[in-house]
C-alpha cells in the first residue's frame, strides 16, 4: 500500500507545508507545534547570529525554570559572586575603620554614628557604662538594685547591728559589754546603760525583782479545767510532816501508816483493834458470845450439849436414830 504524501514540493524542491494535511487533528507528532505540549528528547542547538537564541514572553517573565544551569548571570561568571556562607579577610573590606588602639579585656567593637567601627573600643566589665536590654533573659525588674541589698561589706565590725531609720535608710549599732539593744521613748533604737533599762522596766537600782513585785494571780490556771491544771499525781512526794493530814475540822491528805496493822479512825488518829473496848457492845458486858436460848439464836452451852448427847445415846439404845 503506497502511503500518499501529505505535503508538495515547491520548484527549488524545497517542502511546502501550506498544504500539510491533518494539522488541525494534531496528525504530525514529529513537529514541534505551537499551541499544544511536546517532549523534545534530542539536542537542539540555537545559534543565531548575535542575538539572543530565544526569548521569554511577558507572560512566563519571572517564573523558575526548574533545573536550568546557566553559564553566565548577568554575563558574569559564578567566581564574580560571593557565597552565601564565606569568610574575608580585612584587606579586602575596603571601608573598614581603621583601629590604632589595641583592644583591653573585656571589651567589644565600638560604633560610631554611622554604624561603622570607631576608633576605639566598647568596655563590657564594670562600671563600662554599658546599657543592654536584657541581663541573661532577664529585665531589671527581675533583680532587685544595689542600694536596696544589705552586703556583707556593710558590716564593717564585731557586734553590729543594722537599724532602720527610715524609709530605704539604716545605720549601724554596735553593741558594747554590759549594755543592751533597745528603743526609748523617742528616737530609733540603740544602745542603752543598765539604768536605761531599768527606767524602761520600771524598776529601781538594787530592787528585789522578784520579792518587790509579786507575781501576777493565776491560781485559776493551775485548778481543774483551767489552762495549765496540774494533777495530784504529777506532784513531787510530801515532806514527812502533818501539815496537810486530814482531821474532824479540815479536808486533806491521809496521814502517814503505822506498819503495825492499826486502822485509821475518822477522827485522823490510828489505833489498834486490840486496844478498843467492846464490852458494851454485847448483852450482858462481860460475855464475848450470846448462849442460845429458847428465843434467840446463839451458841449452845455446856449444859445444853450435855443434854442433846443423852438425848442422842437413848436414840441409839432404841434403834430410832
Amino acid at each position: 500500500m503506497t502511503r500518499k504524501r501529505e505535503y508538495a514540493l515547491n520548484d527549488d524542491g524545497i517542502t511546502v507545508h501550506d498544504d500539510l494535511t491533518g494539522r488541525e487533528t494534531d496528525g504530525h507528532p514529529q513537529y514541534v507545534h505551537t499551541e499544544i505540549a511536546r517532549e523534545i528528547t534530542v539536542q537542539h542547538t540555537f545559534n543565531p547570529f548575535q542575538v539572543a537564541p530565544f526569548l521569554v514572553g511577558e507572560d512566563s517573565s519571572g517564573y523558575l525554570v526548574s533545573g536550568f544551569n546557566a553559564d553566565l548571570l548577568d554575563g558574569l561568571e559564578a567566581a564574580a559572586f560571593a557565597a552565601a556562607i564565606h569568610t574575608h579577610v580585612k584587606a579586602d573590606i575596603l571601608d573598614l575603620e581603621p583601629i590604632a588602639v589595641v583592644p583591653a579585656a573585656d571589651t567589644i567593637p565600638l560604633a560610631d554614628g554611622a554604624n561603622k567601627i570607631a576608633l576605639g573600643w566598647l568596655l563590657t566589665g564594670t562600671g563600662n557604662g554599658l546599657d543592654a536590654d536584657l541581663l541573661d533573659g532577664q529585665h531589671a525588674a527581675a533583680f532587685a538594685a544595689s542600694a536596696d541589698v544589705v552586703l556583707k561589706a556593710d558590716y564593717t565590725a564585731a557586734d553590729v547591728i543594722l537599724v532602720g531609720t527610715g524609709a530605704g535608710t539604716y545605720t549601724q549599732i554596735t553593741l558594747t559589754a554590759s549594755q543592751f539593744f533597745a528603743k526609748k521613748a523617742a528616737g530609733v533604737a540603740m544602745n542603752i546603760t543598765a539604768a536605761e533599762a531599768r527606767t524602761i522596766l520600771n524598776v529601781a537600782d538594787g530592787a528585789n525583782v522578784t520579792g518587790d513585785n509579786a507575781p501576777k494571780a493565776h491560781a485559776a490556771s493551775h485548778q481543774s479545767a483551767g489552762g495549765d491544771a496540774i494533777r495530784l499525781d504529777d506532784l513531787k512526794e510530801p515532806e514527812n510532816n502533818t501539815d496537810l493530814d486530814f482531821s474532824t475540822a479540815l479536808h486533806g491528805l491521809v496521814p502517814k501508816g503505822t506498819d503495825v496493822g492499826d486502822f485509821l479512825k475518822d477522827d485522823g488518829t490510828w489505833d489498834s483493834p486490840s486496844t478498843l473496848a467492846h464490852a458494851a457492845s454485847h448483852v450482858d458486858g462481860t460475855d464475848d458470845i450470846r448462849d442460845a436460848t429458847n428465843a434467840l439464836k446463839g451458841l449452845a452451852t455446856a449444859a445444853q450439849i450435855t443434854k442433846l448427847e443423852g438425848i442422842f445415846a437413848v436414840s441409839a439404845a432404841l434403834g430410832t436414830l
